[in-house]
């Protein structure tokens, strides 16, 4: 039994070090540019170890993917059920996804820029996470509005303008350097959203 608990323990660990490795290189060096045998190398493991735990490196890339995504929604569902009251969960839950975004900016960009190498399966996987977050947050207004403290309007339309204008955090390029700031944009994107732009008459 502990021979067998010990073989399992470090098939994980080495399943874990090439899926590690793989998220490193794909993210430097994208899709193609990224070779097994550099990944292998990485993780400190011959180049038929990685194909021992996956069938090629298309394979390997969706794993990446999935393993890095479904870590930030458990961080992210952790996130979101901390603080008192809907305002404190809500910074709780966006400050999380903005500091994921920020410094796993180059993952979230070979997404985008790789996104052709992803097939209909992992892209409806992909969409049902997004869902998920989606109703985590929109779970966050609901409260609310049940306590008040909201509009009673549909509850889905500001989560996802909450969640999509957080992925400005990936484009530095838009701001000027002095106001360009993660958490600067979390606190506009939530003071925007709850309170817009509109200055309201005395």
């Amino acid at each position: 039994m502990i021979k067998g608990g010990t073989d399992t323990c470090r098939k994980k660990e080495r399943y874990e070090s090439i899926i590690m490795a793989a998220g490193e290189l794909f993210t430097k060096k994208g899709f193609h540019g990224a070779k097994v045998e550099e990944i292998a190398e990485r993780a400190g493991v011959g180049k038929g170890t990685v194909y021992e735990y996956f069938k090629s490196k298309k394979e390997l890339f969706y794993e990446v993917i999935k393993y890095f995504t479904l870590k930030f929604l458990e961080d992210f569902k952790s996130a979101a059920k901390k603080g008192k009251g809907y305002r404190q969960r809500l910074e709780n839950a966006l400050g999380l996804l903005v500091s994921y975004l920020y410094e796993s900016s180059n993952f979230f960009k070979l997404l985008i820029k790789d996104h052709w190498e992803i097939d209909e399966k992992l892209y409806e996987w992909i969409v049902n996470i997004r869902k998920a977050t989606a109703n985590i947050v929109e779970d966050i207004i609901k409260d609310g509005i049940s306590s008040g403290e909201l509009k009673a309007e549909k509850p889905v339309i500001p989560a996802l303008i909450l969640l999509e204008s957080c992925r400005l955090v990936l484009f530095r390029d838009l701001f000027d350097e002095n106001e360009y700031s993660p958490e600067g944009i979390k606190s506009a994107v939530i003071e925007t959203v709850l309170n817009g732009i509109a200055v309201k008459p005395e």
